[in-house]
C-alpha cells in the first residue's frame, strides 16, 4: 500500500477527527436544544403560578423568576443555533436579546456592539446580566406610560469585554448603592460581575448607564 493511501495515514486520521468534531457539535446542539425546551417549560409553570398567586408581590416575584428562566432559555437557544464548540458570538447574542426585549417590554431596545467572541459560560452570564439591567431600566427609568429607549453597546479590547446598558430616562437616584438595595435584579448583576472577576460602574449622562467590564483573555483581532 503506497504512502498517503494507508488506512492509518494522515488522511484517514484527519477524516476521523472531522467526524468526531461533527459528532461533538451535534451532541452539544442537542444538549442546548433540550436545555432550552426544559427551561421554557419551567418558565411557563412559573407564569401560570404567578397568574394564580393571591398577592401582587407574589405575582411580581414569580413573573421576575420566569423572566430570568426565559433569559437562560434564550441563551441555550442561541448556542443551539450558533453550533460552535468553542467561543460564541456575544454581539450577535445580545443583538437577538435586544430584539426580544423590545417585543416583551415595549421599550425601544437596540444593540450597537463590536465583535466579541467569548466562552459560552461567560456569554450566558453576561446575557443574563444585560437582561436584568434592561428590565430594571424599563421598570424604573421612565415615567408611567412614557416610551423609553435602551441601548446596549460595547466591545472587546485588551483582554476585556465591556458592555454598557443605557436608557434615556431619569437617571440613577442620588447616592444610589446597588449593593445596598433590596432588588434581586441588581444582586444578580453584581454577583455575575464578581463571579467573572469584573466590575460594574453606574453613572448618569442623559439617563442611567450601567457598565460591566470583565476579563476574558486576549482574542483574535482585538483592537
Amino acid at each position: 500500500m503506497t504512502e498517503g493511501h494507508s488506512a492509518t495515514g494522515p488522511g484517514r486520521e484527519a477524516e476521523a477527527l472531522r467526524a468526531e468534531v461533527a459528532f461533538l457539535r451535534q451532541a452539544a446542539r442537542e444538549i442546548d436544544h433540550r436545555a432550552a425546551n426544559s427551561l421554557q417549560v419551567v418558565g411557563a409553570f412559573l407564569r401560570v403560578q404567578g397568574r394564580a398567586a393571591a398577592s401582587a408581590e407574589a405575582r411580581a416575584a414569580l413573573a421576575a423568576a420566569a423572566d430570568r428562566v426565559g433569559a437562560m432559555a434564550r441563551s441555550h437557544r442561541f448556542f443551539h443555533s450558533d453550533g460552535a464548540l468553542g467561543d460564541v458570538d456575544l454581539a450577535a447574542m445580545l443583538e437577538a436579546l435586544a430584539g426580544e426585549l423590545s417585543l416583551g417590554t415595549g421599550a425601544a431596545c437596540r444593540a450597537r456592539l463590536g465583535p466579541m467572541r467569548v466562552p459560552p459560560s461567560v456569554a450566558a452570564q453576561l446575557a443574563l446580566a444585560v437582561n436584568e439591567l434592561v428590565l430594571n431600566a424599563c421598570k424604573h427609568a421612565f415615567a408611567e406610560g412614557a416610551p423609553g429607549r435602551v441601548t446596549i453597546s460595547g466591545g472587546r479590547r485588551d483582554g476585556r469585554v465591556s458592555i454598557d446598558v443605557a436608557d434615556d430616562g431619569r437617571g440613577w437616584p442620588d447616592g444610589f448603592d446597588p449593593a445596598g438595595g433590596r432588588g434581586l435584579g441588581m444582586t444578580v448583576v453584581l454577583g455575575i460581575a464578581e463571579h467573572l472577576g469584573g466590575t460594574m460602574r453606574l453613572w448618569t449622562d442623559g439617563g442611567a448607564h450601567a457598565t460591566l467590564s470583565v476579563p476574558v483573555g486576549p482574542g483574535e483581532g482585538e483592537g
